[in-house]
């Protein structure tokens, strides 16, 4: 792990999958909220009602910007958070590694049977549903290393790839894990346009849209100023300068 002392840059090299900030339902519905409240004076001083869109993938991709960005400008640009701790937990909130060095995170939230049951038909290990071990979702619980092991063994006979397509009916909640430079081509992140590329002087920047969208528009994506740009707009507009009054306080090293 390194770091630049001169930046909030952290590049971390990891065997495993790292953690990113995390979004949830209480963060996304905080954006919610401020999108509803934003709406709502707009349609008190205009008259006008929009419609409020966000989502949690919207959120998450917003607080987690600055990495997306960074792995858009290359793999030593990336910035990566700390270790998940895989040996901790419960084996439906754990994740697996594929064949091919990638992962699949769990979510089977409530252990329930069914879900149970349908995931080992799925994957071809019927045989676990009859282990005394694993037989409810307590005497999972009490032997979920176990479990998580043979899960383990399975996950890695096949890619990531295979078992998208062997998961993909399944009753229970996972997702592969993605590299935040899949970002660009995911097609949900696409279709959203939540990420976009803005161009400037030098270069195309790509940039996170923010996680509100007002009559499904995020907003306008122009570059940030360069430093010093509007200096005279605002001196003349907001503050109400002449021209020669604007010469002389840029004669006199006051403004840039």
């Amino acid at each position: 792990r390194g770091s630049l002392a001169s930046s909030a840059m952290v590049v971390t090299r990891t065997n495993e999958p790292p953690s990113m900030v995390g979004h949830g339902d209480g963060m996304s519905g905080l954006v919610f909220a401020g999108g509803i409240c934003a709406a709502l004076f707009t349609r008190e001083r205009t008259g006008e009602a929009v419609v409020v869109d966000s989502s949690l993938m919207g959120t998450a991709a917003w607080f987690n910007a600055p990495a997306i960005i960074g792995a858009g400008l290359g793999p030593d640009r990336a910035m990566l958070g700390t270790y998940i701790p895989r040996d901790k937990g419960h084996w439906t909130g754990a994740y697996y590694r594929t064949s091919d060095d990638r992962y699949i995170l769990f979510a089977f939230l409530g252990d329930h049977q069914d879900e149970f049951i349908d995931l080992c038909t799925l994957m071809g290990r019927q045989e676990l549903t009859e282990d005394p071990r694993f037989t409810t979702n307590v005497e999972r619980a009490a032997n979920t290393l176990d479990l998580m092991h043979m899960l383990d063994d399975t996950f890695a006979t096949r890619t990531l790839a295979e078992w998208k397509q062997i998961l993909l009916p399944s009753k229970g909640v996972w997702a592969p894990v993605q590299t935040v430079a899949e970002m660009y081509d995911d097609p949900q992140a696409q279709a959203n346009r939540m990420i976009r590329m803005v161009p400037d002087a030098k270069e195309v920047q790509p940039i996170v849209m923010p996680p509100v969208m007002f009559n499904e528009d995020a907003g306008p994506c122009n570059p940030a100023p360069d430093f010093g740009q509007h200096t005279d707009e605002v001196l003349r507009d907001v503050a109400g300068l002449d021209a020669d009054r604007i010469a002389a306080l840029r004669a006199a090293g006051v403004v840039a």
